[in-house]
């Protein structure tokens, strides 16, 4: 067998294969993998493939990048965290926090190392301002990073703590 004729071979190999795998694709990847020529490509499946699952995944837990597996209990998390705000429950919002909790205020920034330090404190860090914030807040309001998940306008950063990863407050900006 020449040259010319190994390679015709193979790609003849590699197409009956694409086809095969093109067939078995759900339709959201398949779609999203043909070209605009109509072609599909390995290539192309595989990247359809990934945008489509991670899409998927946004869709289904909206705080993955923040590195919260369970969209559930985050969102149970929240509602406890805004019914103790707007109860002004000062006990359970502090056992909610991830300490040391981060405090900006300007350009001066705080450290509340402790649950006794922050409810002494909680009126000047749960001011007016981050209240109405967080209760105002709906899930779909929020936003996940690498940093944590936040409320609209970044009032209150939620991070889980290494190495307990207990899910609660880690920075306030007032």
């Amino acid at each position: 067998m020449n040259k010319t004729t190994s390679i015709l071979m193979n790609i003849t190999l590699a197409g009956a294969a694409l086809v095969a795998t093109t067939s078995t694709l759900p339709t959201s990847v398949a779609s999203a993998a043909q070209s605009e020529k109509g072609y599909i490509t390995s290539a192309s499946i595989v990247t359809a493939a990934a945008t489509t699952s991670s899409s998927q995944s946004k869709k289904n837990n909206p705080y993955q990048a923040a590195g919260f597996e369970d969209p559930g209990a985050f969102d149970a998390f929240f509602g406890k965290l805004q019914l103790a705000v707007k109860k002004n429950n000062k006990q359970l919002v502090s056992s909610l926090v991830n300490y040391p909790l981060r405090v900006n205020s300007g350009k001066k920034v705080y450290y509340f190392k402790s649950p006794t330090r922050f409810i002494a404190k909680y009126d000047s860090i749960i001011t007016p301002k981050v209240k109405k914030e967080l209760l105002n807040s709906t899930q779909k309001d929020l936003f996940a990073t690498w940093q944590g998940v936040s409320t609209k306008n970044g009032a209150v950063w939620m991070t889980s703590a290494v190495p307990t990863y207990k899910l609660g407050i880690s920075t306030v900006n007032k």
